[in-house]
């Protein structure tokens, strides 16, 4: 049985199981068109001690970012959002040309670019060494590594450390979250400033819920496998009133976990408990 990501217990309580699937973000050269695919499990647990909400790892870090196919660039909003943000934080923190700012999964430069126009030193740290030779190419300094204690130590070494220190919906996709957050801790000069973006799982429940009925309330999420043998697999219902009711009831994770508090969620075989992750 897996262990969490985070507290290491065992993985036992179904979140979402959306059967198989290849990985993202990867793609088959045309000389391979005709050869099998591997596919993996896309079936995320919920850990019922801490709540991290999780897949198991089939497959390295470095077969992942080795090659990797996303460039944040290419999105036109994405950057209107990462200049607004920049603008924003400079101000914010008084930042100056003194200021050192570092990204993890820092991917073309699409962001830190808008710091190396104020005139700030800037660092990415980045796994994927084709998308780090784009962000270079752009005039951003890139760290090819997969970020950690050990990366956060050869960093320090050089005399690198971060004033500002910004990690964009990066924290999902690590392998080891307890080394990347002490990674983090390290990296970050005394009285420096991190920043953390990723998306908010009640949310999404809320926001890829069924269109709404006046007469029912259609589940958030449906397995294509339901059993009636485990609980462990099967639809679990979290709809936006759920969410609703949840957040009204226990105000923030923390308050949840000093209650104890439980949601009830249905499947689609009986109830079964899940839990929030402690803020």
């Amino acid at each position: 049985m897996a262990g969490c990501l985070f507290c290491s217990a065992p993985l036992r309580q179904t979140f979402v199981d959306l059967g198989m699937s290849p990985l993202c973000e990867s793609y088959l050269p045309a000389e391979a068109l005709n050869q099998v695919e591997r596919f993996y499990p896309l079936h995320a647990y919920v850990c019922e001690r801490c709540f991290l909400v999780q897949v198991e790892q089939y497959v390295s870090p470095e077969a992942i970012f080795t090659e990797y196919a996303y460039f944040s660039s290419f999105s036109d909003s994405w950057l209107a959002h990462a200049k607004a943000y920049v603008d924003m934080i400079a101000s914010r923190l008084g930042l100056s040309g003194t200021s050192r700012v570092i990204e993890l999964g820092s991917n073309d430069g699409y962001l830190l670019q808008y710091f190396v126009a104020k005139g700030m030193p800037v660092l990415g740290v980045e796994p994927a060494r084709n998308v780090a030779e784009a962000a270079v190419a752009r005039g951003v300094p890139t760290h090819v590594a997969m970020f950690g204690r050990q990366t956060a130590r050869e960093l320090q070494a050089q005399g690198l450390q971060a004033d500002l220190l910004i990690g964009n919906n990066v924290l999902a996709q690590v392998p080891d979250v307890n080394d990347f957050v002490a990674g983090m801790k390290l990296l970050l000069k005394p009285g420096g400033v991190l920043t953390m973006e990723f998306p908010h799982l009640m949310r999404l429940m809320q926001e890829t819920s069924s269109t709404p009925s006046t007469t029912s309330t259609s589940p958030t999420f449906r397995s294509s496998r339901p059993s009636a043998s485990s609980p462990r697999t099967g639809c679990v219902s979290l709809t936006s009133r759920s969410c609703a009711r949840m957040a009204a009831r226990y105000g923030s994770t923390r308050d949840m976990r000093r209650s104890r508090g439980r949601l009830r969620a249905r499947t689609s075989r009986g109830s079964a408990r899940v839990r929030r992750r402690r803020a």
